[in-house]
């Protein structure tokens, strides 16, 4: 403030002052403030508590529309693609957590699905919010999809869906977002899930060379798994009101 001297920063604090560009959700129209200052200025408010968190001026950009321009704009916007009018730091501040999936992976009767469950239930009773996806009926394209909205609407979401390539799980990953990502791998012995499921299909499964989970339910007990899968959540900052 002392001397107005430029400096990078991501924030801005109580009472400094930045130059910044504001994305809005359709066009706006102002004057610069030196010629304006009723229509060059703006405040800015927190949607969640009302309350005043900026102000600012509007400094002219190189281009100037003219009336007939910028009704044909006004015009064309109601043809545009509505966009979601909730920020991603909005929906954490709601539910308390970031959106992430938790893709479970193993072999047919590894307990990937009980796992699935289990997890819901541990989260629900943890106060979060958990859905987890059934994948009847359903391709892998149309379940990445559901994760991902799922995701972008602030849930944990908990999938088995079986995808027994390496590629296909990378590409879900590289979809959904690599930060959003969670890989479970359920270690479960072969013999023992050729025992559960003797019916199954178990060729060609490509086990995960680097999960985020690593689990075993030999025992089919589940209680130091869940912890696993929760701990590693809240590591990665998950849930924005751990104590």
């Amino acid at each position: 403030m002392d001397t107005l001297e430029e400096v990078e920063t991501k924030t801005l604090e109580l009472n400094e002052i930045g130059h910044v560009t504001v994305n809005g959700h359709r066009a706006l129209y102002y004057d610069s403030y030196d010629v304006c200052r009723e229509s060059g200025a703006f405040i800015l408010v927190d949607s969640l508590t009302n309350n005043t968190v900026g102000a600012g001026m509007l400094i002219d950009s190189e281009r100037h529309s003219q009336i007939d321009d910028a009704l044909r704009e006004i015009r064309a916007g109601y043809g545009l693609v509505p966009k979601t009018q909730v920020s991603p730091r909005e929906r954490q501040e709601r539910l308390g957590q970031r959106g992430a999936v938790v893709w479970i992976v193993g072999l047919p009767g590894s307990g990937r699905w009980a796992l699935s469950f289990g997890l819901e239930r541990r989260l629900f009773d943890l106060g979060r919010t958990a859905t987890v996806l059934n994948p009847v009926g359903e391709s892998l394209e149309s379940i990445a999809a559901a994760a991902k909205a799922c995701a972008a609407a602030g849930l944990v979401t908990v999938c088995a869906y079986t995808t027994f390539s390496r590629e296909d799980r990378a590409a879900v990953r590289e979809r959904i977002g690599p930060d959003r990502f969670v890989e479970v791998y359920v270690n479960t012995r072969e013999e023992l899930c050729r025992e559960r499921r003797p019916d199954a299909k178990f060729d060609g499964f490509e086990a995960p060379q680097r999960p985020d989970v690593t689990v075993s339910l030999d025992q089919l007990r589940f209680e130091q798994p869940l912890n696993s899968i929760v701990d590693a959540l809240s590591e990665r900052g998950q849930f924005s009101n751990d104590s």
